[in-house]
């Protein structure tokens, strides 16, 4: 059984299937992981001690890559299991941890730009049936001149130009682009994945050129299916979360990468735009998002993350509160910036600074009676202006709302006073007041299922 706040006994089964994932063969290890552009790599860039990155999908390969490396480019190596983010953004913090000098990234990457060290991506080769993958463009793809764009997972990058040049044969209007690229795209025009469901890639493109019908197909387990409202329902998820921005009072700001360029910039640009609305805002880093995490900020209304294009959207249903993107956020609080011309959705934050082509620049002052409207979650008149009700200097840092006939009840305007009137403010010290106790014999094995625990 799942719930919001525990992890399930089919973690235990995840675990178990990464065990049991199948390796790359030794004589095509070389091949699959690009060893000789590794190496060359390494010696152009006069590296002395370079870190492996793997996610937990590759690291049945890990070890046998990182022998074989260290035999072949006689230098120290330093293997990374696990990443302070996404396994799709280039660890750095790790890497310098192992005071390394370069970093290695295997597996799918968001090919967001670094900024401490050099990197290189390897996304390996997975497997890629195309008789199969033509068997199932025929059988769903009626119309010879259907005008479709292909996209396909970093794994399957290696295989896009054989690809095209055998369904060309069949489907002259199929074109494929890089997903870092954004082209205009046609009425009528469809759009195909290639690569698995839960790749991160696959809703920011359906946002993104969200007027195709899409349809995926996942080389591994030679499904293709068709998802003709995967973007009228995530638009309709997204643009609910924007209402939700605006009624917000308290927001908290995600740090979701250490290792992108322009993060610093994006953090500065978002309190700015909070600042200037009136609303008040902190800063976490919480590392790997999950609900527990961000339930513990209670006094939050709304979180905005800042990631990597892959990594940012979030399906918050199971968190205490929402997390939203830097666009959402922008279109919650940027007067100037208008949805209404046409949802163009920007998953990279670097888009929406100064410089970056979607960039809008948000007014320093908003009049009330311009930006009053009533909240499609409440119902009560809003206002998008700097002004706070606590504006007032003999306003104190409460307000009486009332609740019930019998009474008043007071509620927080922060964190602080949030805190204060808190039942329970976390586990307490009590230096002194606790007996000693004996050390004991603890339980062995993970928490998931500990080796005294049945089966």
């Amino acid at each position: 059984m799942t719930s919001t706040f525990s992890t399930d006994s089919s973690a235990q089964l995840l675990i178990k299937s990464l065990i049991a994932y199948d390796a790359i063969n030794e004589s095509e290890i070389a091949e699959v992981y690009e060893f000789e552009r590794t190496l060359q790599w390494i010696k152009e860039n006069n590296l002395k001690r370079v870190a492996l990155q793997f996610p937990d999908e590759l690291l049945v390969d890990s070890i046998n890559i990182y022998q074989k490396l260290e035999e072949l480019c006689d230098i120290p190596l330093y293997l990374m299991a696990d990443t302070t983010f996404g396994s799709c953004c280039v660890d750095e913090i790790g890497a310098e941890h192992g005071v390394c000098d370069g970093i290695i990234h295997y597996g799918s990457a968001c090919l967001s730009s670094t900024i401490r060290f050099p990197s290189l991506h390897i996304f390996g080769r997975r497997r890629l049936d195309i008789e199969d993958f033509m068997k199932h463009l025929k059988s769903n793809y009626r119309d010879n001149n259907v005008k479709t764009l292909i996209f396909a997972e970093s794994a399957y990058t290696y295989a896009v130009d054989t690809i095209l040049s055998t369904v060309q044969k069949e489907f002259k209007n199929m074109r494929s682009i890089q997903s870092s690229c954004h082209v205009e795209g046609s009425e009528g025009e469809e759009g195909l994945f290639i690569g698995s469901e839960e790749n991160g890639m696959l809703p920011r493109l359906t946002l993104q050129y969200n007027h195709l019908q899409w349809s995926t197909y996942d080389p591994q387990t030679k499904k293709f299916l068709k998802h003709s409202t995967i973007p009228r329902k995530l638009m309709m998820k997204r643009f609910h979360l924007v209402e939700k921005a605006k009624d917000a009072r308290i927001i908290g700001i995600l740090v979701g990468t250490l290792g992108v360029k322009g993060y610093n910039e994006a953090l500065d640009h978002i309190r700015t735009l909070i600042k200037k609305r009136g609303k008040k805002c902190y800063t976490l880093a919480v590392g790997k998002l999950n609900p527990a995490k961000l339930a513990n900020f209670p006094e939050v209304d709304v979180f905005v993350l800042v990631a990597c294009p892959d990594t940012v959207l979030i399906d918050s249903k199971s968190f205490y509160k929402p997390v939203l993107t830097m666009y959402e956020l922008e279109l919650a609080l940027n007067s100037n910036r208008d949805p209404s011309a046409g949802f163009e959705y920007v998953a990279e934050f670097s888009n929406l600074l100064p410089g970056g082509k979607e960039y809008v620049e948000a007014s320093e002052t908003v009049e009330d009676d311009e930006c009053a409207d009533v909240s499609l979650i409440t119902g009560g008149i809003r206002y998008l202006s700097s002004r706070t009700d606590d504006s007032d200097e003999t306003s104190t840092n409460q307000a009486i709302t009332t609740r019930a006939p019998l009474g008043v009840a007071t509620y927080a305007r922060d964190a602080g006073e949030f805190l204060e009137n808190r039942s329970w403010r976390g586990l307490e010290q009590k230096l002194g007041e606790t007996p000693v106790s004996e050390i004991k014999e603890g339980r062995r094995g993970i928490a998931l299922g500990y080796t005294h625990e049945p089966s």
